[in-house]
């Protein structure tokens, strides 16, 4: 729980094991007995998962991402979330973005709706993305993915 609450902090073995009452090679065997991975890995994913959390839910820069999650540099974050996402934080926002705008786009909801709720600036901005992405215009995409 310290860790869940604290993971945005500069943690180390430790201050985690000092709250615990441990020492840190003691509470290292049993935090891998209980969880199946290091503390350092737990809090590595713990960190990935907040910062996926805000990359779809909050307009933030993935430098004040990086921040909020505990990374004191954002190109530290950026190498540590490619490592583990297997793509950058953009390149994850993107896709999720993509996948968003794919699904109402089978609604067939307007293309400047679609924009605004997906992130994009503009619905010339989320259509000039589209086509280079998917080589076609959202029109074209669902037009031809309904026949």
């Amino acid at each position: 729980k310290y860790i869940e609450q604290n993971y945005m902090h500069n943690l180390t073995l430790s201050q985690i094991s000092t709250v615990t009452g441990f020492s840190p090679n003691y509470f290292c065997n049993i935090f891998k007995a209980c969880t199946g991975k290091s503390v350092s890995a737990y809090l590595t994913d713990l960190r990935i998962q907040q910062a996926k959390r805000l990359l779809t839910t909050t307009s933030k820069s993935i430098n004040l991402i990086a921040e909020d999650v505990g990374y004191e540099s954002s190109s530290y974050f950026i190498k540590i979330f490619k490592t583990h996402m297997h793509q950058s934080p953009y390149q994850y926002l993107k896709s999720i973005r993509f996948e968003n705008a794919l699904k109402l786009l089978e609604y067939n909801i307007p293309i400047h709706v679609i924009a605004e709720k997906t992130g994009f600036e503009s619905a010339e901005a989320f259509s000039k993305s589209f086509r280079k992405e998917y080589g076609k215009s959202p029109s074209a995409f669902y037009n031809k993915n309904i026949e």
